[in-house]
């Protein structure tokens, strides 16, 4: 099912249903993952989905499928747009900055309520992933995107004079991940800035030795 519905995303942009008006699917899925995203997969009903996502049920099921199948084409959506926005960080003169600005970006929108559900794949991987297949792979994927945004920006960082050459950057990058990860399950719990602050601080280190 995912993969036709990433068929039909790469072919067009709009679905119109017979008994619907035309939808875009990528916004439409942006709204299903919000929804996903406060309340939780099982807290989740259809009748919550079809009042945010603006479409009737047959819409939802003729065009992503049952719940099970449109939350793991939110994640999907999920993994790309985290993507885009780190290619972004990417593009900075300095690696060193590039990493701490991301990790301050965590934490400003978690302490100012802009991401205070947390991290959409640490929420998931907390759920849902240990019992379903899918999901577990989806979720490692996302790590996966991480995982190759810290060690690029070493690798960048190493070729510019800004990191040494002795730190390992596939090591640095999985102590980078586990380090994103605790941060991520601490905004669960209403984390303060000093907390924060001493984790930025430790990357830094990290990043300096």
């Amino acid at each position: 099912m995912n993969e036709v519905l990433n068929d039909r995303s790469k072919r067009a942009t709009f679905i119109t249903m017979p008994w619907e008006t035309q939808f875009n699917v990528e916004e439409t899925l942006e709204k299903a993952l919000n929804v996903f995203w406060e309340f939780g997969y099982n807290a989740t009903s259809m009748r919550d989905l079809t009042k945010s996502m603006k479409i009737n049920s047959g819409s939802i099921y003729s065009t992503f499928g049952n719940k099970r199948q449109l939350f793991l084409s939110a994640l999907e959506h999920y993994n790309r747009t985290s993507e885009q926005r780190l290619k972004k960080l990417e593009q900075m003169p300095s690696a060193k900055t590039a990493i701490i600005r991301f990790f301050e970006n965590v934490r400003d929108m978690t302490l100012d309520g802009t991401d205070a559900n947390g991290c959409f794949v640490v929420n998931t991987t907390l759920e849902m992933a240990p019992h379903d297949k899918e999901m577990s792979d989806l979720v490692t994927k996302g790590q996966n995107i991480l995982r190759k945004f810290f060690k690029k920006l070493i690798e960048k960082g190493q070729s510019n004079g800004e990191f040494s050459h002795h730190l390992d950057a596939e090591n640095t990058s999985e102590l980078l991940l586990g380090l994103l990860l605790g941060v991520r399950v601490l905004t669960r719990n209403n984390p303060t800035k000093k907390q924060f602050n001493v984790i930025i601080g430790n990357v830094d280190s990290i990043l300096s030795s």
